[in-house]
């Protein structure tokens, strides 16, 4: 039901807004939902959003919360909740965690390696910040 006398900003200032947030929409949501940031950089738990099923390809997520002995657990949502899965593994948070921590910490911080990572963190920025500048000059207009 349209009521015309209840509306508090005027159609155009209305317009306004749903423009400012569209836009500012396409350029941060990084195609994932809406928001400033994608679900990896907003994530409470470590590995949210890196971790994939090898079966399905689904995203990894905690699936139960606090059980018996308080233990919050990874699993394959497709299987938990949809049974369209048949992986069947749950692996408490702490462990797994712990793990992919000492993995990476054997396998990737080395000299060698940081040196590489460091390196190519280089040779990506200036098109980064240009991505960047363009974005802000995009907003600002």
């Amino acid at each position: 039901m349209d009521a015309p006398h209840l509306r508090i900003v005027s159609d155009e200032m209305w317009q306004a807004v749903t423009n400012r947030l569209a836009s500012v929409n396409a350029a941060f949501s990084s195609g994932v939902g809406a928001g400033l940031c994608s679900r990896s950089h907003t994530a409470r738990y470590l590995f949210s959003g890196f971790l994939k099923c090898g079966l399905r390809g689904s995203n990894i997520v905690l699936i139960s919360g606090r059980g018996r002995a308080g233990w919050a657990k990874y699993g394959c949502p497709l299987h938990q909740n949809r049974g369209m899965c048949a992986n069947e593994m749950v692996v408490r948070r702490d462990r797994i965690e712990q793990e992919l921590i000492s993995v990476l910490q054997r396998g990737v911080l080395l000299e060698d390696v940081a040196a590489f990572g460091l390196e190519e963190f280089k040779r990506q920025l200036p098109a980064r910040l240009k991505d960047t500048r363009s974005h802000l000059a995009t907003m600002r207009s």
